[in-house]
């Protein structure tokens, strides 16, 4: 099960998700934060398109933390894939849901763009991808694959980063 984290636009690549799991039936998505408009409806339609309801959860409404975080439990990966040009803003700033899934206890499939993807890279704890439905199932396997080293590695990022001895 993948989770996605925060307020979705179309500059995250949700459509991504949504095509792999129209291939790939033994997975599932949750989508939890908030989308409106007609991000919304073009999310919802495809959902129902692609025939991927059973697969997808998907609230649409801000979750406290203790509720993300049993939402989480029921999750091996998070996912924080962007539009990678340097028009998205993200591609400026550190992404505050690579720390949230870490904090999660989820190791990390990134799109390879932002300050923060040297050290995903630098301590193993997730895989840096471009914006690729063959590259997400790639690392999608081969996180299946070696999960405990990921796992291991999400220690590392998390020890590196812990707020009282990094700052």
């Amino acid at each position: 099960t993948i989770l996605f984290v925060g307020v979705m636009k179309g500059s995250q690549c949700v459509e991504l998700l949504f095509n792999f799991l129209k291939k790939h039936k033994d997975y599932k998505l949750k989508l939890i934060g908030v989308c409106v408009g007609d991000t919304y409806k073009k999310y919802t339609r495809m959902i129902r398109e692609y025939a991927i309801e059973n697969q997808v959860y998907f609230p649409n409404r801000f979750s406290s933390d203790r509720e993300l975080e049993e939402i989480s439990k029921t999750c091996q990966v998070g996912v924080a894939l962007y539009d990678i040009t340097p028009t998205n803003g993200t591609y400026y700033t550190d992404p505050g849901k690579v720390k949230t899934y870490a904090s999660l206890g989820l190791p990390i499939i990134m799109s390879n763009m932002s300050a923060i993807a040297p050290y995903i890279k630098r301590f193993n704890c997730g895989i840096l991808v471009h914006n690729d439905e063959e590259e997400l199932e790639k690392a999608l396997l081969e996180m299946k694959k070696n999960y405990t080293k990921y796992l291991d590695g999400l220690k590392k990022f998390s020890d590196y980063f812990y707020y009282e001895t990094h700052y």
